[in-house]
């Protein structure tokens, strides 16, 4: 976006609420609901997705998880008209291990459909290279959404500095001129992390990733999530699990992919990463593989996260919604 732009829809970041599925929420509910989604007749072949399935899938998600009949009256309680609703994906393992571009098509088709204007839907990453290499298409005017990366353009001014607990960073800009938040990962293993699904997908959100994959990850990982430009803003989790990755994560392996066609969404952020571990957890042991915490990288993030106040982890407090 240009410049003009960028400063009329900075003036609308001002909306608050996250943690409940409304527009306002000031704290967390005390139980949350998890939807999951599952067609296998959605997977057409390792790449490609059915359109028509899919956006039947996404409605129902977004419907069941913000306990609406339709996925048009789940927006209108989650956004408004005016909002500018950046989707935040992920597109750093390339083609086969990223947001998938049809699942990103079918939630932007849902935005509209609900009364979201094209050019209010900003899908976003860090790199355009890595858009571009994900399948998506770099643009700036489109009558589907906006498709742009940060390219290192962070301001640098002492007074745009995130400082919140363990971080401290630059914010992407386009994060500042959305007034609403998405957040569409994939559900994959991460080496590190145990797991990178939807809290993690704001590390692309920061000038300095590379920072906090180490012995401090886990706290960083909640107090990112946890930061008021994040958590004020975000509306809805919505991932992409119609391919899982659950071991040698964060790239595409293959021999340890499963192809499920599942979409999951919650409005409780810490609730959907909780679920979509124990999705992971499910397949690893159908594998064969070990348990995350015996292999030294249980996803304590989550937990860290709920202590925060930022949603809930205690499996008799989240409810899932099979649709």
């Amino acid at each position: 976006m240009n410049r003009r732009t960028f400063l009329k829809y900075a003036s609308l970041s001002l909306a608050a609420g996250a943690g409940a599925c409304g527009r306002a929420a000031e704290k967390p509910p005390e139980g949350a609901i998890v939807a999951i989604v599952e067609n296998a007749r959605a997977i057409v072949d390792q790449s490609k997705l059915d359109d028509k399935l899919l956006r039947e899938m996404v409605d129902a998600a977004v419907a069941a998880a913000t306990s609406e009949a339709r996925a048009a009256d789940a927006w209108k309680k989650l956004l408004r008209p005016t909002d500018v609703v950046g989707i935040k994906i992920n597109t750093l393992s390339g083609p086969m291990m990223s947001s998938h571009p049809q699942v990103v098509a079918a939630v932007a088709a849902s935005l509209r459909d609900a009364g979201i204007k094209a050019d209010r839907i900003i899908v976003w990453d860090r790199l355009s290279d890595e858009l571009t290499r994900a399948g998506f298409t770099v643009r700036r005017n489109s009558t589907e959404y906006l498709c742009v990366g940060t390219d290192g353009r962070y301001s640098r001014e002492e007074e745009d500095i995130l400082e919140h607990g363990e971080i401290g960073s630059f914010l992407s800009p386009i994060l500042r001129q959305c007034s609403a938040l998405i957040s569409l990962p994939i559900l994959k293993d991460h080496d590190l992390a145990g797991v990178t699904i939807g809290m993690k997908n704001f590390f692309g959100a920061i000038h300095n990733p590379n920072k906090y994959h180490f012995a401090n990850q886990h706290a960083a990982i909640a107090d990112l999530s946890n930061a008021p430009p994040i958590r004020r803003k975000l509306r809805i989790t919505i991932c992409d699990a119609t391919r899982i990755g659950y071991e040698a994560g964060p790239g595409y392996k293959p021999q340890y992919t499963q192809r499920p066609g599942m979409i999951l969404a919650s409005c409780d952020p810490v609730a959907l990463d909780y679920v979509g571990w124990q999705k992971i957890e499910e397949l690893r042991k159908a594998h064969e593989r070990k348990p995350l915490a015996e292999v030294g990288r249980e996803p304590k993030f989550i937990a860290l996260a709920a202590q925060k106040g930022l949603g809930t982890n205690d499996p008799a407090k989240i409810k899932v919604v099979r649709t």
